[in-house]
């Protein structure tokens, strides 16, 4: 099971996440943010190569093994393409 820690609007969801795992509505469910209707910022740590889908857009890990969204973004849909481990961190910035 993942881990996560909130504070108010800001979060953390750690790994291991599986194959087309839907990141938002785990966060929904450990968080108990059932209006949750999407993401504003994303940070996310994980292995070098892998790669993450973003509203339907594939994104591939560079080399610092870290991937940051743009603020005032609404992310709908957040899903890695392939198993990630427990060292996987997603922080997160919810809607209100």
């Amino acid at each position: 099971m993942s881990d996560t820690s909130v504070n108010k609007f800001f979060g953390q969801i750690r790994g291991p996440f599986t194959k087309d795992q839907e990141i938002i509505e785990l966060i929904r469910t450990v968080t108990n943010y059932r209006n949750l209707s999407y993401l504003k910022k994303v940070g996310i740590q994980t292995d070098v190569r892998n790669e993450i889908e973003i509203n339907g857009h594939i994104f591939e890990i560079g080399k610092t093994g870290i991937l940051e969204s743009d603020y005032d973004n609404k992310i709908t849909s957040l899903k890695f393409k392939q198993d990630v481990d427990e060292y996987t961190i997603v922080d997160f910035i919810c809607n209100k």
